[in-house]
C-alpha cells in the first residue's frame, strides 16, 4: 500500500516526527503499521474501525456528523461532535488526543474561531489543532500577514499546534512564517503584551520607521531624473540573460557573446557580480549598471520567491477596483 511504503521511507530516511491525514480507516491502520506518530481526521465514523492501532500515536478527532458525514457549520454543534469524539477516543485507550474544530475559509472563519474558543471552555485540558492552511491559501493576500494574524486569533482561542501547507507558490515559506509567529505569539503571552517590539517580528516590505536621512554634502549641481529611459548602446562583448532557480536557491546569468556561451550562478547578486567583472565579461558602463539592476532584482526575487522576469518590474502598486457612480 501507498501509505504504508511512503511512511515507512520517511521513517527510515529522517528523524523526525510523521503525521498522515487521511480518514480511510485501512490507510490509518497502513500509517499505524509503518511507524507514523500522527493521525490526523479520527472522527464517529471511523474511530470503531481503527480502535486496535497503537495507543500511544497520537490522534487529531475532528467533529463530523456520523449521520451526514459532514462537518455541521453551527459552532454549538461542533463543539458537541467533538467533545464526543474525544471522550470516544479516550474510552478505547487512546492516549495523545488532540481536537481539530475544523478552521474554515474567509467568510466562515469568525464562525469557526467560535467553535474552537467554546470547545477549550468545555475540556480546557484537551490540545487544540488548527489548520490556518485553510485560510491562507484561500485569499489573494501575502501569506506572511495572514499567517501572523491567524497565529495570533490561534493564541486566543487557545490552540496548542498550528498547522500549514505550501500547496501553492503564493503559500511557499509559510511554514516558517507559522515557526516566527508562533514564536511571536509566546512570547507576547508571557510578557501579556501586544506582538511588538519583541526582539522578533513578521515585517519583511515594510518597515516600522522611516530613517528619514537627509543629504548633508555639499553638491554643485541639482539634475532630475525623469522622462523616458534612455536607449543605450549594445554591448560588443556580448550579452546576459538572467534567471531565478527558485528549487535550488540560485541566481543564473547566462553569459551569450564574443567569450562564448559561459552560465555563472550563484546565491547572491554579489557573488555573480564579482564573477562577470572577474571574467571581464562587460565593456559598457551602461550594461554594467543595468545588470546591477536586475540582478539585485533577481536576489529579492529569490528572497522572497517571487516570479523574476528579466526587465519587467519586480513588484506591482496595491490597486483598487474603480466604481463607475
Amino acid at each position: 500500500m501507498i501509505v504504508y511504503e511512503l511512511t515507512r521511507k520517511l521513517k527510515e530516511n529522517f528523524d523526525v516526527p510523521i503525521a498522515v491525514d487521511s480518514s480511510i480507516p485501512s490507510e490509518i491502520r497502513a500509517a499505524d503499521n509503518a511507524g507514523a506518530d500522527m493521525i490526523v481526521n479520527i472522527d464517529l465514523m471511523n474511530i470503531d474501525k481503527v480502535s486496535n492501532i497503537d495507543k500511544d500515536v497520537a490522534i487529531v478527532v475532528v467533529p463530523r456528523n456520523p449521520n451526514t458525514g459532514l462537518i455541521p457549520q453551527d459552532p454549538d454543534s461542533r463543539v458537541k461532535y467533538l467533545v464526543e469524539t474525544v471522550n470516544k477516543a479516550r474510552n478505547v485507550g487512546f492516549r495523545k488526543v488532540i481536537a481539530d474544530a475544523i478552521l474554515d475559509p474567509p467568510f466562515s472563519t469568525f464562525k469557526s474561531l467560535i467553535a474552537y474558543y467554546r470547545f477549550k471552555e468545555v475540556m480546557p485540558n484537551v490540545p487544540l489543532f488548527m489548520g490556518i492552511g485553510n485560510v491562507t491559501e484561500l485569499i489573494d493576500a501575502d501569506s506572511i500577514g495572514v499567517n501572523a494574524i491567524m497565529t495570533m486569533l490561534a493564541q486566543e482561542v487557545g490552540a496548542s499546534i498550528v498547522f500549514t501547507v505550501e500547496k501553492s507558490q503564493k503559500a511557499r515559506g509559510s511554514v516558517l512564517e507559522l515557526k516566527v509567529a508562533s514564536q511571536m505569539a509566546a512570547i507576547a503571552k508571557y510578557r501579556e503584551s501586544p506582538p511588538k517590539n519583541l526582539g522578533v517580528s513578521m515585517l519583511v516590505l515594510k518597515d516600522k520607521r522611516r530613517a528619514g536621512i537627509e543629504i548633508n554634502e555639499p553638491y554643485n549641481e541639482v539634475i532630475n531624473a525623469f522622462g523616458e529611459e534612455r536607449q543605450f548602446r549594445f554591448d560588443p562583448l556580448g550579452l546576459f540573460k538572467i534567471y531565478v532557480d527558485h528549487k535550488n536557491h540560485l541566481i543564473n546569468a547566462l553569459y551569450i557573446g564574443k567569450k562564448g556561451r559561459i552560465l555563472i550562478r550563484g546565491r547572491s547578486a554579489k557573488v555573480v557580480r564579482h564573477e562577470i567583472a572577474a571574467r571581464g565579461l562587460v565593456s559598457e558602463i551602461s550594461h554594467a549598471l543595468y545588470l546591477g539592476e536586475e540582478l539585485a532584482k533577481a536576489e529579492a526575487a529569490l528572497m522572497l520567491g517571487k516570479e523574476y522576469v528579466q526587465e519587467r518590474p519586480l513588484f506591482k502598486q496595491l490597486k483598487y477596483i474603480k466604481v463607475n457612480k
